[in-house]
């Protein structure tokens, strides 16, 4: 199936995180939100909303356009550090 929104976004998350080496504790704390709350997100369980969007991309030094790539392109992007 086509990937949805939500879980283009969970999974450019992920991919990110592992590049950056951090957990979704470490986000989680970071933008003061619950670890549920970003587990969801990658998962694609749940919307994030503008706001948290462009605060994941602040936390993860990117862009919200970054999380809303398709996820082959970020992970080929992040594996010459260029996230």
């Amino acid at each position: 199936h086509e990937p949805t929104l939500r879980e283009v976004i969970g999974k450019n998350i992920k991919i990110m995180l592992v590049v950056a080496g951090l957990k979704q504790s470490d986000l989680a704390q970071r933008m003061n939100v619950t670890e549920g709350a970003v587990s969801h997100w990658i998962s694609g369980r749940a919307d994030m909303g503008l706001t948290n969007l462009e605060l994941v991309a602040r936390v993860l030094h990117t862009t919200p356009a970054k999380l809303l790539a398709a996820p082959e392109q970020v992970a080929e992007n992040c594996s010459r550090l260029i996230c």
